[in-house]
């Protein structure tokens, strides 16, 4: 007898009997196929880490009905099929269940559990470059293999501080910043992360062209080129002396700073190193001369060296340009002089016509007792002859030495010295008688002097030896 399904199975006994016996009344008998029984075969599960791919799971009932899955920790695992996906770290629990059918009943369900472990992260935060102290706070970022937020804390808060993402500066020195991630139920928590650079001041270079000079800086002289450090944006005071005195007749004056400005200023430090160079330019000292009744222009003064100047005589009323003298030579006027050192321009005037001009010569005893005579030079410094020149009166001023006593003139006056052509000197003598008593003295002689024409002048002579 074979079962075939469950059921009421009725079998019936029959005997048909033979020659010596008739047929049996047939006999029937009932009985109860009832369901089988079934149970599932569910390997164990080994622990995964959270974030692994989804897998696959399989289990045999021995009915040989497919079995199915299901979640029993949904905040941790979730099932789909035979496919399990891990939602989060934690203990996951897949039910395999077989429900039966008409022939088996439902098999015990069979639980699995594994761990879904915390999954390691790290930090990925950049080197940071060396900083100016005085410069405006700044902002860090770093990122986090599990994609959670990063914080940052300060190592060394005498030299900065964090607040958030925002590092401050405080002062030189040696900051580090410390990345840290703490970690979640899924992520344990990240190595943290140093990253230090230096705080620093700024260099900043205090120049000069030409080198080597003298600038104020804060109240303190340096010499150029000096170099300070300083705080970024701080303030400090530069001041380039205007003139910077040289040898006789030379200075340096000075130009501009190459930052701009006044030659005294004051400035913040900058936010980068820097060099401010005060530039200056030598000059030399134009010396003006004239000699007799005339101007010249421009006055003197200091011009720039390679600087060309037109230098222009004016005669006088009644005078004209002799030549020029000294750094300029001749009668061309004006005339350009191109300023390489100390220079003198000198301009000589002499007057139209006659111009009679004295100075004194030699002195010698005359002829009798206490006599003395001067050689007068009576020079014509003028275009036309002077006619008829004489000294018309010898004056004596002063002496010193002595009390006060007569010294007079031993010639007659006025004194003929005839015609003196221009340029000509004439040299007519004067002769003083001083009284015999008189000790040895100096005196002071006023020559007059005239000519045709109305030339006509006065020279003194002082402190003139007896």
């Amino acid at each position: 007898m074979t079962l075939v399904a469950v059921g009421q199975c009725s079998i019936q006994a029959t005997q048909t009997g033979d020659t010596n016996w008739g047929a049996a009344t047939a006999v029937d008998r009932s009985f109860q196929v009832t369901p089988g029984s079934q149970s599932i075969n569910f390997a164990t599960l080994s622990d995964q880490a959270f974030g692994s791919a989804a897998f696959g799971v399989s289990a045999t009932a021995t009915s040989g009905l497919a079995v199915s899955f299901a979640s029993t920790t949904s905040s941790v695992c979730t099932v789909s099929g035979p496919t399990v996906t891990l939602v989060s770290a934690g203990t996951c629990t897949i039910q395999a269940t077989q429900a039966g059918n008409t022939n088996y009943a439902a098999a015990t369900p069979v639980n699995r559990s594994f761990q879904v472990t915390q999954v390691s992260q790290t930090i990925n935060f950049g080197a940071l470059s060396n900083r100016l102290l005085g410069t405006a706070p700044f902002t860090v970022s770093a990122t986090a293999s599990s994609g959670l937020a990063v914080s940052f804390g300060s190592n060394t808060p005498a030299v900065c501080t964090v607040s958030g993402t925002t590092v401050t500066l405080v002062s030189t020195g040696t900051c580090t910043v410390q990345a840290t991630q703490a970690g979640n139920t899924n992520y344990g928590a990240a190595p943290p992360v140093n990253r230090s650079f230096q705080v620093e001041l700024v260099a900043v270079t205090i120049a000069s062209s030409p080198a080597g000079l003298a600038v104020t800086v804060d109240g303190v002289v340096a010499t150029t080129p000096a170099t300070f450090n300083w705080v970024v944006g701080s303030s400090h005071s530069l001041d380039a002396a205007a003139v910077i005195p040289g040898a006789t007749g030379t200075r340096l004056s000075w130009q501009n700073w190459s930052r701009g400005g006044a030659a005294s200023q004051t400035i913040s430090a900058p936010a980068s190193a820097a060099t401010y160079t005060a530039s200056y330019q030598t000059q030399y000292y134009l010396t003006v001369n004239t000699a007799g009744n005339g101007t010249v222009s421009p006055p003197a003064g200091w011009f720039d060296t390679g600087s060309v100047v037109r230098v222009t005589a004016t005669p006088g009323s009644g005078s004209y340009l002799i030549a020029f003298s000294g750094s300029l030579t001749g009668t061309v006027n004006p005339q350009d002089v191109t300023i390489t050192g100390p220079m003198t321009a000198t301009a000589s005037f002499g007057n139209q016509g006659a111009y009679l001009t004295a100075s004194i010569g030699a002195k010698a005893d005359g002829n009798v007792t206490n006599e003395r005579v001067w050689m007068i030079n009576l020079t014509n410094t003028g275009t036309a002859a002077a006619t008829n020149a004489v000294i018309t009166n010898v004056q004596i001023l002063g002496v010193t030495g002595a009390a006060a006593v007569s010294v007079k003139p031993a010639m007659p006056l006025p004194l003929a010295v005839g015609t003196i052509a221009p340029g000509a000197t004439g040299n007519p003598q004067i002769r003083l008688i001083f009284p015999a008593t008189v000790p040895a003295s100096r005196i002071s002689i006023q020559i007059n002097y005239a000519a045709d024409g109305g030339v006509s002048g006065k020279t003194v002579f002082n402190s003139q030896f007896r």
